[in-house]
């Protein structure tokens, strides 16, 4: 990977990091949460094993620490993307943090309206989510196919195009426990829009 195809990967990346850090940061500091989950839900999940999660975040974190620092040892996982798809890859990467700013701004200002209400989460169909059910995924998913793309980077490859089963499985359980809660509303949402695509 050239410099500048480097600097721009990390550039994604660290932008990408900054973005949640502060979206995060909002909510922690207002009292909210960006997840959507309650007591009935943290004890549906207690006692499953987190040990696939974490093999998965140990994985990465590992790939990144050989990306960064002994690219000339793992110069054998490098991919012969042209150099015009590595840039395109930086223009997707662009358009997936607007995405996700986007979706996080949406979510913001929501939640900071329900602050006090009592009554839970509501169905959002603002913004982003009045054409996609789940722009957030939507813009993770193209981020990490932007940033394998940049990065020229065969486990990145991999792992961005592993994402989008594990992104549509995991919109599929929300499907479900959204349409549980929300029952008609949130099938009638379903039916005019679609999951990831406008």
């Amino acid at each position: 990977m050239g410099g500048g195809h480097r600097v721009a990967f990390f550039a994604l990346l660290l932008a990408l990091l900054a973005m949640r850090g502060f979206f995060g940061w909002k909510a922690h500091r207002s009292g909210h949460s960006f997840s959507f989950t309650d007591d009935e839900e943290v004890q549906q999940t207690e006692g499953r094993s987190l040990a696939p999660l974490i093999a998965v975040l140990l994985c990465i974190v590992g790939l990144l620490v050989l990306f960064v620092v002994h690219p000339e040892g793992a110069s054998w996982l490098n991919a012969p993307l042209p150099g015009w798809l590595q840039w395109f890859g930086v223009s997707l990467g662009l358009i997936a943090l607007d995405v996700q700013v986007w979706v996080h701004y949406t979510l913001q200002a929501h939640w900071s309206t329900q602050a006090h209400s009592g009554a839970g989460n509501v169905l959002i169909t603002d913004g982003p989510y009045r054409w996609v059910r789940h722009p957030m995924y939507a813009g993770l998913m193209l981020l990490f196919i932007a940033l394998a793309l940049v990065s020229a980077f065969w486990p990145f490859l991999l792992l961005a195009a592993l994402s989008i089963p594990m992104f549509h499985h995991t919109a599929g359980k929300e499907e479900a426990l959204m349409a549980g809660r929300f029952g008609d509303a949130y099938r009638d949402y379903m039916k005019r829009t679609r999951r990831f695509l406008p």
